[in-house]
């Protein structure tokens, strides 16, 4: 190409069809969950039944975060500061830093996770069990994924000049941003369970049966305890934290660079909810994104949204651990 470098023409060729397969595949991987949760294929995880006394706790939670919704939106009307800036500096990186960041983690944590167990298996002459190695697949992917897709996001705003503070990564008002991040998760909790509870009686409507993460029944599966611990952790904590991390300290920040605020938080939610790949988990997931967005937006640091999602993870495996059979 005429006015570019061969190495430089060579490298973007190289990055954008590594780009194309990650989405190729990921499109694949989304159409499939798709038509097996339509079909019924595949397994599915019903919505569990919760006892009595832990119904009345979640009304109770619900109806303060019906409240705390109110107080919000309220104190935002009546322009109240209810939040306090972190100065940042502009982002250095561009959308498709993001996008090489995300495809380059996407298919090699696949890889990676493939070839540990394929060692795996032969170090063992095929020794696990079938629930076992499913688990195990399924945990050493999340991880591979999550901490690999942070340290490749950290890498190219390291390559472009740009700094952790650009990021969301400080401690200025960071009690404040905690509070926020709390208060904030309560306040979203009916919404979400609202858009959940519409969703279910849809897709039931529909003769559909809803899918959940697949991370759930892994832990079923499994009979190692290491490995429930680390799924626990993974869910509650590491998973919450990496994730935040990419969509609104790495992908968020590029999409304010082109979009104005409203148009760069619904995207975000939405690429978000997309992510996750489960039919029956899209709108409620997006309701989180949006809401995890707009924290960092107000906020420009990422522990209002990290609380927020290290909250709403841990209830909800507490939910699955206090349910499951």
């Amino acid at each position: 190409m005429e006015g570019v470098p061969e190495k430089q023409w060579r490298r973007d060729a190289i990055w954008s069809v590594i780009v194309l397969i990650a989405a190729i595949s990921f499109l694949l991987a989304f159409a499939t969950n798709v038509y097996q949760t339509i079909t019924g294929e595949g397994g599915e995880m019903q919505t569990p039944e919760l006892a009595g006394k832990y119904v009345r706790i979640i009304i109770v939670m619900l109806s303060g975060g019906a409240l705390l919704l109110f107080g919000y939106a309220a104190a935002m009307i009546a322009g109240v500061g209810l939040f306090r800036k972190t100065d940042t500096e502009p982002p250095a990186w561009n959308l498709w830093d993001v996008a090489r960041a995300a495809a380059a983690s996407y298919l090699g944590s696949s890889a990676l996770a493939n070839a540990g167990l394929a060692v795996a298996g032969l170090i063992t002459e095929g020794r696990l069990a079938v629930d076992e190695t499913s688990a195990q697949a399924i945990i050493v992917y999340t991880l591979i994924l999550h901490v690999g897709i942070v340290a490749l996001a950290i890498a190219f705003v390291g390559a472009r000049g740009g700094s952790a503070r650009s990021m969301g990564f400080t401690r200025r008002h960071w009690l404040r941003n905690l509070l926020h991040g709390i208060f904030g998760w309560l306040a979203v909790l009916p919404v979400f369970y609202g858009v959940m509870a519409l969703v279910v009686w849809s897709l039931g409507k529909l003769g559909i049966e809803p899918r959940y993460n697949p991370v759930f029944p892994a832990f079923k599966e499994t009979g190692q305890p290491w490995l429930k611990w680390l799924i626990i952790i993974t869910v509650v904590l590491i998973g919450p934290v990496t994730e935040e991390v990419f969509f609104r300290g790495f992908l968020y920040p590029a999409l304010r660079r082109k979009l104005p605020a409203a148009t760069a938080i619904v995207l975000n939610g939405l690429l978000f909810a997309l992510i996750h790949q489960g039919l029956s988990e899209i709108l409620p997931i997006f309701v989180l994104g949006v809401a995890m967005a707009f924290l960092f937006e107000k906020t420009h640091s990422l522990v209002s949204c990290s609380v927020f999602h290290v909250c709403h993870n841990s209830l909800q495996m507490a939910i699955f651990l206090l349910t499951m059979q």
